[in-house]
């Protein structure tokens, strides 16, 4: 088992709560079973306030019963599978994948951003295309052009 790193304790009352640089201060407290794989997720409690918590406590997916779903989603959605087929191929309830998908879409948003943030995105980008699309809005009258740019 791949040992993972503690960054803070989850009590924002604590004062490990806002650590500067990475110190122990936490006892191993046992182990749980996730529900949806059965492996084993280390325990943990704070010296200085007692608070339980888990490597778990601060991943994206804390909560979550079945995160397996999610790289799933991605892939089928980009391959465009609508949410009702998804949750019948994976016997989930649509309400399941909705929430998969809004999921999905926070972490690709986020992604998306720190992409852009990047200042030497520019220097990664050998090619810029530039395409113009026509759309029509319910009658031919109504014409809408998109310029696309794509880098």
């Amino acid at each position: 088992m791949a040992i993972q790193q503690v960054p803070h304790c989850p009590n924002s009352k604590c004062k490990m709560h806002h650590l500067q640089k990475p110190i122990k201060f936490y006892n191993k407290k046992g182990y749980f079973p996730t529900k949806w794989n059965h492996r084993p997720v280390p325990r943990y409690q704070c010296k200085t306030c007692k608070a339980n918590f888990s490597v778990s406590t601060f991943k994206d997916i804390y909560w979550q019963k079945k995160p397996y779903l999610n790289e799933l989603m991605f892939k089928e959605i980009c391959s465009g599978i609508s949410l009702r087929r998804f949750a019948k191929n994976h016997k989930c309830h649509k309400r399941t994948a909705q929430r998969k998908f809004n999921f999905v879409a926070q972490i690709a948003r986020r992604l998306h951003k720190q992409e852009l943030e990047d200042p030497q995105i520019l220097t990664k980008s050998k090619k810029v295309l530039y395409d113009d699309m026509e759309w029509f809005i319910i009658s031919s009258k109504r014409q809408v052009s998109i310029g696309l740019a794509v880098y």
